[in-house]
């Protein structure tokens, strides 16, 4: 009986070393079929074959540490290609996952400079997954999107600016100034996406206000054209706009003063801007200066106007 048992010890013993050798020749094979694939350009069945290399691996243990390794390796690096083939596609569902698996299996192989690639490309896919939905005029997902982007890297300056755009189409104005003066907050000033971002918030603004004073509202007029300067340089037609939108409330002092600053810098003819001025100062019953100012209007539609102002209304000499 000892004998037998004896003899049964020493087959399962040799049946044990002939699968360990068998496994570790399969994880071998598993792992050059890998690399084959992979230089004839066929990432999926690379990473298939890397993927059963990994599995044998872990069925025989230590002695298969070093082929899991260099199977490991590869599977990170496959994945973040297949993951920027899919970002470029404009499959981004599929680019996520792809980065994702390779940050994962970078965490369990200890490579850090690895996971923080391919977690830095999931930012940036949100983005992107976000401006295709702004240009389908899907706001509400596409705002969803650049805040994804935002919690997961928060100094990430090209979602907020995505934010700013949403805002704007969706004629937010409150929601703009607070998009606006974030990404002012946390990029530096020569960051291009603050400066497109202040572009932006600029030139809505001037041209909300005015949008307002064509339609006589003065006062909100006043407040956008101001709230453009916030975010952007004046320049002549914003100090006449606001030269006019005074007038309309009779703010003569403040009329005056951009008129003044309109004039300074505008260059071209001016008879407009004087006009706005002229009518500013007789409002304010400064009648020799009101003269002054429209005989100085010697072109543009409001050359009749003046004319009668100087003639019959100031009877300037």
């Amino acid at each position: 009986m000892n004998k037998f048992r004896g003899l049964l010890t020493v087959l399962f013993l040799s049946f044990s070393i002939f699968a360990f050798s068998q496994t570790k020749d399969e994880a071998g094979n598993a792992l050059n079929d890998g690399i084959k694939f992979a230089k004839n350009g066929d990432i999926s069945a690379a990473i298939q074959s890397y993927n059963s290399c990994v599995d044998f691996c872990n069925s025989i243990g230590a002695e298969g540490d070093e082929l899991k390794s260099k199977a490991q390796g590869q599977l990170i690096s496959l994945h973040y290609k297949e993951g920027i083939s899919f970002y470029k596609g404009k499959k981004f569902a599929d680019a996520i996952s792809k980065f994702e698996i390779s940050a994962k299996i970078a965490k369990e192989t200890g490579d850090n400079k690895a996971v923080k690639k391919a977690n830095n490309m999931i930012p940036k896919i949100y983005y992107s997954k976000g401006m295709t939905l702004l240009k389908n005029k899907d706001f509400i997902n596409a705002l969803a999107s650049f805040n994804k982007s935002i919690k997961l890297s928060p100094a990430y300056t090209k979602a907020y600016y995505g934010n700013v755009l949403v805002y704007k189409y969706q004629d937010d104005a409150d929601n703009i100034i607070l998009a606006t003066n974030k990404i002012m907050e946390i990029g530096k000033e020569d960051d291009k996406y603050v400066n497109k971002a202040k572009s932006v918030t600029h030139k809505y603004f001037l041209a909300t206000g005015t949008e307002a004073l064509k339609k006589m509202n003065y006062s909100d007029a006043i407040k956008y054209l101001n709230l453009s300067m916030d975010y952007g340089t004046a320049n002549a037609d914003t100090y006449y706009y606001l030269a006019l939108a005074n007038n309309g409330l009779k703010k003569w002092d403040d009329a005056v003063s951009f008129a003044n600053k309109a004039i300074e810098i505008k260059e071209g003819g001016k008879s407009d801007i004087y006009f706005v001025l002229g009518k500013a100062l007789e409002g304010k019953v400064d009648n020799a200066a009101a003269c002054n100012a429209f005989k100085k209007v010697t072109d543009g539609p409001n050359v009749d106007a003046a004319k009668y102002q100087i003639e019959h209304i100031l009877k300037c000499n």
